[in-house]
């Protein structure tokens, strides 16, 4: 069962990365809102891919929330937050480490990624 979700979770990655290259396929066109649209369906996507991959290392179990989950437009920008946060851009990430090096502080969620947390769990999962 863990190697469907996995195998879906790589189905989904393979889409996103098919979409992105299409929207850069459009990069010059006018208007922009077609390669706008393809990116966010990119992204979302890949937070699908993440919830599976979570599902299939059995981090989260596999519920009918969370299936409705994987088709909320909604729900997937929450996780493409989280995942914006977990996976930053190379100079993020460098930024985050020289603070956390140089300045000895503690890496703490920002208020945004715990502020998708929440929602995703509270004002969408749990209303269900």
């Amino acid at each position: 069962m863990k190697q469907i979700f996995l195998d879906s979770a790589n189905r989904c990655c393979e889409n996103g990365r098919r979409l992105l290259n299409e929207a850069q396929l459009l990069e010059f066109e006018k208007p922009p809102a077609t390669r706008y649209y393809l990116s966010i369906i990119a992204q979302e996507e890949v937070a699908k891919a993440f919830m599976l991959y979570l599902v299939s290392i059995e981090v989260l179990p596999w519920t009918p929330f969370l299936l409705r989950a994987t088709r909320d437009h909604k729900c997937k920008q929450l996780v493409g937050i989280i995942l914006d946060y977990i996976a930053p851009n190379f100079d993020e990430f460098l930024r985050r480490m020289d603070a956390r090096i140089l300045e000895k502080k503690q890496l703490q969620l920002p208020a945004s990624v715990a502020d998708a947390m929440n929602l995703l769990r509270h004002e969408k999962i749990r209303r269900w």
